[in-house]
């Protein structure tokens, strides 16, 4: 009989994870980024969307624990909804130099997007994979299949596209 390995993981985690299947939410954007004050105010002002005052909150967060990937995924997905494209570009490449990151990969992806970048797009598409997000999944690899056949994307489009997979309001 083979013997199972114990999957480290911490109890943040577990109790995150938990809740977050009770609700019927999917890991990823909605789950919180930590436990310090700073962190959770950031989440709460994330959570409703106001992303100008989460991306201060997220910033003060990193002031103190600059080694956050999860906040500084936040900060990328934040800068990303107030249009400031090319700075989220560049605190999601610091996320991802850090940690692999799904999130990071799926708005790096919207970022060069909307920046008109369509093979920057598509490199970091083809590296995003979340299986247990099917519909988003799809959508992504769909954006991505169509450029490598040559057929030509509207990166705006295809950005709309993900968006509306992933559920976000379009403004």
């Amino acid at each position: 009989m083979k013997e199972k390995k114990a999957q480290a993981f911490s109890r943040r985690e577990l109790l995150f994870g938990f809740m977050d299947r009770i609700r019927g939410r999917e890991p990823g954007e909605a789950a919180a980024t930590g436990v310090s004050a700073p962190s959770a105010a950031a989440d709460a002002l994330f959570g409703e969307g106001r992303w100008a005052e989460a991306l201060d909150a997220y910033r003060e967060a990193l002031g103190r624990e600059a080694a956050d990937v999860e906040a500084r995924v936040r900060v990328g997905i934040c800068l990303y909804r107030l249009g400031k494209h090319t700075q989220a570009v560049a605190e999601l490449n610091a996320a991802l130099r850090r940690k692999e990151h799904n999130l990071a990969l799926l708005y790096l992806g919207l970022c060069h997007a909307r920046r008109g970048e369509p093979g920057r797009m598509a490199e970091a598409w083809k590296r995003y994979f979340e299986p247990g997000r099917i519909n988003l999944q799809r959508e992504v690899n769909l954006q991505v299949a169509c450029l490598e056949a040559g057929h030509e994307v509207d990166s705006g489009q295809a950005a709309d596209a993900v968006e509306q997979a992933l559920g976000l309001e379009q403004d």
